[in-house]
């Protein structure tokens, strides 16, 4: 995997750039396979955006305050 480092997130080609649903995703600590497609490849799709707590714990595992 690529080494992910904030300025993937502030990228304005990651996927989570307009998405719907990023603001929830950062709130409950969720990523979707997109950004994690995004993250390993930096490439952007439009296929995967369910989100989910495990996803984000694969993503960043040093967030340990994840309930």
């Amino acid at each position: 995997m690529t080494k992910l480092n904030s300025e993937v997130l502030y990228d304005p080609n990651c996927p989570c750039s307009g998405c719907p649903s990023e603001v929830d995703c950062i709130r409950d600590k969720q990523a979707c396979r997109d950004f994690l497609h995004y993250v390993n490849s930096g490439k952007r799709q439009h296929k995967y955006r369910q989100a989910s707590v495990p996803l984000y714990r694969r993503l960043f595992p040093l967030d340990a305050d994840v309930a």
